[in-house]
């Protein structure tokens, strides 16, 4: 009889039980959908930065590095860059010569100034700057062609890895993705307006940031494919030798003594054929003037004179 009367008072509670759960499901609020997600959406300090110059934010945290195929990582991103200032005595040929440097070896002249100016002696000379792009298997020999077309006045030459930040930028990428298709779900399964206005704003987000990501890589995979060499070029006075520059230390202050001498010379020189060319609006300004004060002398003594 006991173990009845427990019986039935243990059944009325599970009957009631199953009674509350027979009816419909409660509907999934945010925080239920939010919990199943495998992130949660919120403003984090995660996100990538690519600044003006192209580099990814120092505080920016990469995640989810397995989703990039390993094999790629080992294709290193290598930037090489070469800075020459030139000078020569014909400075269109020389643009025309770097031209067909590039063009020859697959290559192509991304930038190219020229401004134009006048010398001593009435001269008309040219300075200008060159960009060119060729692959990275024909830097070298771009390299040695171009110093061959004029005289090397300085060069530096870079080589720069970017590898590290093409592949964080691909890992952020590949998470950011991730995050895309589960918002996407997300927002068909959210109910209210409030909701939806928020995940909506948080994919939009996500999505420019994966746009940003995407453009960082290509520019470093451009970069890396193609090599750059920048040329300041500079026109010399018609006759002038290019003789090479000299190692010693003593032999480079005589030639830069001799070059500011031979300036100071030039700039008198050019003075000097200045006042020449002035000479004779000058005189006949003196001129001028003498006989005007002889009038005026002649004046005054007349009048003293009581004449």
């Amino acid at each position: 009889m006991t173990k009845r009367i427990i019986a039935a008072a243990l059944a009325v509670p599970l009957a009631l039980g199953l009674a509350a759960c027979g009816g419909s499901p409660p509907s999934a609020s945010m925080s239920d959908i939010m919990g199943d997600a495998a992130f949660t959406v919120q403003d984090n300090k995660a996100e990538a930065d690519y600044g003006e110059d192209g580099a990814m934010g120092a505080e920016t945290t990469v995640s989810g590095a397995s989703g990039v195929d390993a094999s790629r990582i080992q294709e290193r991103k290598r930037v090489k860059t070469a800075d020459l200032m030139m000078e020569t005595k014909d400075f269109d040929a020389a643009a025309n010569r770097f031209y067909e440097i590039a063009q020859s070896l697959g290559g192509f002249t991304q930038n190219q100034n020229a401004v134009a100016y006048s010398a001593s002696g009435g001269r008309s000379l040219k300075n200008g700057s060159f960009t060119l792009r060729v692959p990275q298997e024909n830097y070298e020999a771009a390299l040695d062609a171009v110093k061959e077309t004029a005289r090397v006045v300085s060069s530096s030459m870079s080589e720069r890895d970017r590898t590290a930040d093409y592949y964080d930028a691909a890992a952020r990428r590949e998470t950011l993705l991730a995050q895309e298709e589960r918002l996407t779900e997300m927002i068909a399964r959210a109910e209210t307006l409030e909701d939806i206005i928020a995940l909506e704003t948080r994919l939009s987000d996500v999505r420019y940031q994966i746009e940003s990501a995407g453009a960082y890589m290509a520019d470093i995979d451009q970069l890396a494919a193609m090599a750059t060499i920048n040329i300041e070029l500079s026109e010399t006075e018609t006759g002038a030798e290019l003789t090479p520059i000299p190692d010693d230390f003593a032999a480079r202050m005589g030639e830069s003594f001799m070059g500011g001498l031979g300036a100071t010379v030039a700039f008198s020189q050019g003075a000097v054929i200045a006042l020449a060319g002035a000479a004779v609006p000058l005189v006949a300004l003196g001129m001028v003037a003498l006989v005007v004060v002889v009038i005026v002398i002649t004046a005054r003594r007349r009048g003293a004179n009581g004449v």
